[in-house]
């Protein structure tokens, strides 16, 4: 490649990717196709992948709400995203990640990171909306987040079994019990 990859390119690369890599590890790969909701992509797991002996009238599905970012080379390890698109991500009840790709200027996929909202992530975008609220401040879709996904993020090798890893890591959980521990944060965190 003899050019400098554009943003657009770079992301639709990083989405061609991230599609592949769910089929190669058999998860279920939704894309938005109305990109107003604050994710990319819907990832769900097969009812089989967990295996953890749950009567089938108990069991829930997996799932996972992905927003994909994707950057070229290593001069910055931020990513920032509209305030409105990550408010509805994060404070969506199921499982919700930010899911980067570092790719080389060639197009090479380096390394993934992922960016679980919860927790102290969590309470950044609430403490960034109850501040917009305070400051009468309601254009959200005019404020941006941005997070270091190499100190907060997990890093994961661009790899069908990287990605089913990272992604398992957070769905292993007990969904109910998953759902109250969100509903708690999204109570308290962020004062």
């Amino acid at each position: 490649m003899g050019r400098d990859l554009e943003p657009e390119r770079i992301g639709h690369i990083g989405e061609q990717q991230f599609q592949l890599l769910c089929a190669q590890a058999d998860l279920i790969c939704n894309k938005t196709t109305v990109d107003v909701m604050g994710w990319d992509f819907l990832v769900e797991f097969p009812v089989e992948h967990f295996g953890n002996g749950v009567a089938l009238d108990q069991q829930q599905a997996k799932a996972v709400r992905v927003q994909l970012k994707s950057t070229v080379g290593r001069t910055n390890s931020r990513v920032r995203l509209s305030l409105s698109a990550v408010d509805r991500l994060a404070k969506d009840a199921h499982p919700s990640v930010i899911v980067v790709f570092r790719i080389s200027q060639e197009g090479k996929f380096q390394s993934g990171y992922l960016v679980h909202l919860i927790g102290d992530e969590l309470a950044k975008v609430l403490k960034r909306l109850r501040l917009a609220e305070a400051n009468e401040a309601y254009d959200i879709n005019k404020a941006d987040v941005s997070y270091d996904y190499e100190k907060l993020g997990t890093r994961f090798e661009p790899t069908a079994e990287g990605l089913l890893e990272a992604l398992t890591s957070i769905c292993r959980v007990d969904s109910a019990a998953y759902t109250i521990e969100k509903q708690r944060q999204l109570a308290e965190l962020g004062y």
